[in-house]
């Protein structure tokens, strides 16, 4: 197969193309050029696509053998992206831009062009998986996941798409590029928008659109102050409001709303800022389940929560509206709505889920409540919502305390997932119930016990799993086979069985809850995991 693989310079499109070749394939390397300065370099900026990116790209491609070649997409990316960004802004909207340039430019534009000479495939480093039916699905490595900024991939263009690193965390892809010998090894991630190299993106904005002055006012339509131009501010904004006069209350103000038409940025207190509803037109269907009334969940950022919810999907009217089961924070317009369904009942999952931590969580809390409880307390009263419903980002994980066990997961914000990290090291913690955000990079002393629940992602995952604690002096890690399968045929045939890794390891429990895993692991549904996908700009949120 001829595959032409997306070179950003990075070590992810690095590993894609050693990977490809690997694989046999007839690889070639493009890099594209999307700004006419090309003085644009890394010390200017921290986005991608500048002058250092490419020569980055080229070196990896001689290492590798393969021709190397840079596109000049510069036009393309001014229009469809710049201006688009632009004119979003003018409109009230906050947009993505990475999300725009996949739509417009490393996926269309470059697969037209390769398609037209000949190639079969694209290739890129994004995080993201095809299942075996070809529909994408959430990298296994969660805290990377791109599959939400993918999601404006048409159906068509996906079938000439393809992700080799998807099913691997990115500390294991930089092993791999060290192992290769890849300069790009150690190479920072990008996270500037590219086309503002200094990242002041309100002057660049002001310079494009202009003096628009309005005002802010408060929820009751109380004038607070004048402003330059409504494009100085997102949904959700807190610093830089530079408004004199404190709130009746003395709490924080946020932008709750933005009328650019008007000029009015209205501001209000956090929970103002809660969405139950959404409205999304110019849909983009990867999945044929995603039309009329169905489950599933939404993501509406790049690094957002996710949260399950009502879709109903119109497609005559190209509109969906969803009903959201748990409230979101920081909804704008020109934000992209991405919609998930579990995999089918009965379809192993590849990965622990989020959801499914959240569930263990909650299970443990209760089965320890029940055990602490005096033989003569009364009986607790049934939670709000069941502890399926009940996310992390709620502050709960359950109708009883979580006294025992946290969840920990890339929807849990970082300052949480820290703080559980650190209750975990002094003791003050006991269980800590994570999916695949703990498995590299920590160094945990004293812990008893891991289990694995549902396989591992590959036989270096398991034993990466292992290699998590027990870095004392003469300390050792090992797997316990005779709580089950043992964890590398585990990983290998990839039965839905619990077992238990003894002895320094990463992911706890106390020894005399082990025993109820089993059960509480396999409550109906509990093993769904959330991928795939369809796509809808917001066009209106309702509070």
């Amino acid at each position: 197969m001829r595959v032409l693989v997306a070179m950003s310079g990075g070590v992810d499109s690095s590993v894609a193309a050693a990977r490809a070749v690997e694989a046999g394939h007839e690889v070639i390397g493009v890099h594209l050029a999307l700004h006419k300065d090309a003085q644009q370099t890394r010390e200017k900026a921290r986005g991608c696509c500048s002058l250092e990116d490419s020569a980055d790209a080229r070196r990896i491609c001689d290492k590798l053998g393969i021709p190397f070649y840079v596109w000049d997409f510069s036009e393309e990316f001014k229009e469809e992206v710049i201006t688009d960004f632009v004119d979003s802004y003018a409109r009230g909207e906050t947009p993505n831009p990475c999300l725009r340039c996949n739509e417009k430019i490393k996926f269309r534009a470059l697969l037209q062009k390769g398609m037209a000479l000949g190639f079969d495939a694209v290739a890129t480093g994004h995080y993201a998986t095809l299942d075996d039916d070809g529909y994408m699905r959430r990298s296994k490595d969660e805290n990377k996941d791109q599959s939400y900024v993918l999601g404006v991939i048409s159906a068509e263009e996906l079938d000439h798409c393809f992700f080799p690193i998807g099913d691997t965390p990115k500390p294991q892809i930089r092993e791999e590029a060290a192992a290769h010998g890849f300069s790009t090894a150690k190479k920072p991630d990008s996270y500037d928008i590219c086309f503002i190299p200094d990242g002041n993106t309100q002057q660049f904005l002001g310079s494009r659109i202009g003096l628009r002055p309005g005002m802010i006012v408060d929820q009751e339509g109380t004038e607070l102050k004048e402003h330059d131009g409504a494009w100085n501010y997102t949904i959700g904004q807190r610093k830089g409001l530079d408004i004199k006069a404190p709130a009746a209350d003395g709490r924080p103000r946020y932008v709750t709303d933005i009328d650019a038409a008007t000029g009015t940025v209205t501001v209000g207190a956090r929970e103002d800022l809660a969405v139950t509803a959404i409205r999304a037109d110019r849909l983009k269907y990867l999945h044929p389940g995603m039309d009329g009334d169905f489950e599933c969940e939404v993501q509406v950022r790049a690094h957002g929560s996710v949260v399950p919810c009502i879709a109903h999907v119109d497609r005559a009217a190209d509109s969906m509206r969803l009903e959201l089961k748990e409230p979101l924070s920081g909804v704008a317009r020109g934000q992209a709505a991405v919609l998930y369904l579990a995999y089918p009942a009965g379809l192993l999952a590849p990965a622990f889920s989020r959801r499914l931590a959240e569930r263990l969580t909650a299970r443990l809390n209760e089965i320890h409540a029940e055990r602490v409880a005096p033989p003569d307390a009364p009986e607790p009263t049934a939670p709000a919502r069941v502890p399926a419903e009940v996310m992390a980002q709620s502050g709960a994980s359950a109708g009883a305390p979580p006294v025992l066990a946290r969840a920990h997961h890339g929807s849990v914000s970082k300052e949480q997932r820290a703080l559980i990290e650190e209750d975990l090291k002094a003791g003050r913690l006991p269980c800590v119930v994570a999916t695949s955000s703990l498995e590299l990079g920590i160094d945990m002393g004293a812990i008893d016990l891991v289990v694995q629940i549902e396989s591992p992602p590959s036989v270096a995952s398991g034993l990466q799993r292992v290699g998590r604690a027990g870095h004392q002096v003469g300390a050792v890690g090992h797997l316990d086979g005779d709580r089950g399968a043992g964890a590398v045929g585990l990983a290998q045939h990839r039965d839905r069985q619990l077992v238990g890794v003894e002895d320094r390891v990463a992911v706890l429990v106390p020894l005399d809850l082990a025993d109820r895993l089993d059960r509480v692991g396999r409550a109906p549904g509990a093993a769904r995991r959330d991928g795939g996908g369809d796509v809808g700009e917001l066009e209106a949120v309702e509070r």
